[in-house]
Parts: C-alpha cells; sequence; structure tokens
C-alpha cells in the first residue's frame, strides 16, 4: 500500500489554510456591509427626526402672527366698544341745545303739563281719513246727449260707410267708418263721454288704439295714438279724461299729418261721430 506522498499532504494543509483564510474574509465583510447599513438606517432616522422638529418649529412661529392679529383685533373691538359705551352713556346733551332743536316747548316728563297732554290725547283720538275709493262705476251714455270732442280739429277726412271716398295716401276710394281730425302729434286726446277702457292694442295699419265702452251699448274708438297710452284695461275714466297723445300717423294715414281716427258705435253699428259730437262754433 502506496503512503501518500509529503507534497500531497502538505498541498491538503495548505487547501485549509486558504478556506479558513477566505472564510474569515467573508465573515468580516458581512460585518461592514451590515453595519453601513446600520448606519445608513441610523442617519435617515436622524434625518427624519430633525426634519419633523424643524417643521413643528415652522408652523408654531406661523401660528404665533395669526394668534397675535386675532388678539390685537379682539383688544381693538373691545376698545372701540367701550368708547361707543362711555360716548353714548355719559355724554349728555346741554339744555339750550334741546331749545334750539324745538324742545322748548315740549312739556318734560312726568309734569303736570305732561299729563294734562297725555290725557288730552288719549280722551280725543286723531282722525285719520278715509282713502279716496276708486271709482268702480260709471254714468252711462244716452240717447239724448252729446259727446265732446276727443280734439279740437279739422276732420281731414269723412264718415263715408256706404259710398266709396277717396284715400289721399292710399289714391283709391274706400268706404270710412271714422272720422280723421287733424292734430299735431302729441296733442292730447281725451275721453268724449265716462266709460271703462275695454281694449287697448297696436296694429300696423290703425297704430295704437284704445276703445271705450260707454255704456247703454255705446262704444268709441280712439286711433293713431302714442305708443305709450295713459289707460289701462279695466280702468274707469270720466269725460274729459286724457287717454294718450296724438301719434305719427301710419304709412296707411301718412298723407294726412298728424291725426286722430274717431269712431262711435251703438250695439256694435257703426254711427256717424258728428251726429254725437257737440257742434262747435
Amino acid at each position: 500500500m502506496q503512503k501518500p506522498s509529503g507534497n500531497t499532504i502538505g498541498g491538503g494543509v495548505e487547501m485549509k489554510k486558504n478556506s479558513k483564510h477566505s472564510t474569515k474574509r467573508n465573515t468580516k465583510k458581512r460585518s461592514n456591509t451590515n453595519l453601513f447599513y446600520v448606519a445608513l438606517y441610523s442617519s435617515l432616522g436622524i434625518v427624519a427626526i430633525v426634519g419633523g422638529i424643524v417643521t413643528a418649529n415652522n408652523i408654531q412661529r406661523s401660528r404665533e402672527p395669526l394668534d397675535m392679529s386675532v388678539r390685537q383685533n379682539a383688544t381693538q373691538q373691545n376698545s372701540i366698544d367701550h368708547t361707543l359705551s362711555t360716548d353714548f352713556t355719559d355724554t349728555q346733551i346741554p339744555l339750550d341745545d334741546i331749545t334750539a332743536f324745538g324742545a322748548a316747548n315740549t312739556p318734560m316728563p312726568n309734569s303736570p303739563d305732561a299729563e294734562e297732554q297725555t290725557t288730552a290725547t288719549q280722551s280725543s283720538p286723531q282722525e285719520t281719513p278715509a282713502p279716496a275709493a276708486e271709482a268702480s262705476v260709471f254714468v252711462a251714455f244716452t240717447d239724448n246727449e252729446k259727446m265732446d270732442w276727443p280734439v279740437i280739429g279739422q276732420v281731414v277726412m269723412d264718415y263715408s260707410p256706404t259710398q266709396a271716398i277717396f284715400d289721399v295716401t292710399l289714391e283709391q276710394y274706400r268706404t270710412n267708418h271714422s272720422i280723421s281730425i287733424a292734430a299735431p302729434v302729441g296733442t292730447q286726446v281725451r275721453a268724449t263721454t265716462a266709460g271703462k277702457v275695454t281694449d287697448v292694442f297696436t296694429d300696423f295699419r290703425n297704430g295704437t288704439t284704445v276703445v271705450l265702452d260707454n255704456g247703454n251699448g255705446w262704444s268709441t274708438t280712439y286711433s293713431q295714438l302714442q305708443e305709450h297710452v295713459l289707460v289701462s284695461v279695466g280702468d274707469i275714466i270720466p269725460r274729459g279724461h286724457v287717454i294718450g297723445g296724438v301719434g305719427e300717423p301710419t304709412m296707411f294715414r301718412i298723407l294726412l299729418g298728424g291725426h286722430l281716427d274717431f269712431s262711435v258705435a251703438r250695439n256694435d253699428n257703426s254711427v256717424n261721430p258728428m251726429t254725437v259730437l257737440v257742434a262747435l262754433d
């Protein structure tokens, strides 16, 4: 049996030594690595703690001016309240100043004159005038009455319901159920007799129109008025009440100039206005 050579034994010993050295080096490296991570985490922890402390200090500093401002405002408000209370409580108006404002003849409270005045006021209360009642009815127009003229002027187009007459604006012959009374634009138009406003409207032919129910089947119509009239549907108005003003004539009446178209009806049948209007001198 062959003995191992010296080189073999020496080589084995050498390998064992190298293995031990390698293990020590690895252990030392792992130890150094662990120390590195411990130091790193410790540093991060310290940084986080310091950052938290700094942030808390900054928040506290930012609150201090706000708290100081609130305290200052409260102090100023208390000072103002105290000043106002002192002014209104302690200030007294001299008697001469009261007299200057007309209080010289006013009896002082609890004086005999004041008691007499109070007794007189209670025994004879002041009467309050009743508000004027709005008209709810009107005197109806009758067959034997005459109407006032709505405006004073020349009749520039006659009433002609059955026979055609010449229309200068349309340049043609036509019948006409109203009269056209010349008047400057803006002339006041008055109710010919008392009545109730039943309609207010505007169209392209007659312009703005107001219709009155005058009672007993009578009605009157006022056309070619200004846009803004002075009455509304439902109003009850007396004779002579201003309805509105003469307006600019529409294109269908423009050559007549400023004028009022006025018509009368009885039980919805056209009536010649000239037969019911008072005669002019």
